[in-house]
């Protein structure tokens, strides 16, 4: 589904930001 792999996007994302 897009929202799943907008979801993983987001959480790759997320992990770049955490740092």
């Amino acid at each position: 589904n897009l929202f799943q792999f907008a979801e993983m996007i987001v959480k790759m994302t997320g992990k770049e930001a955490v740092h």
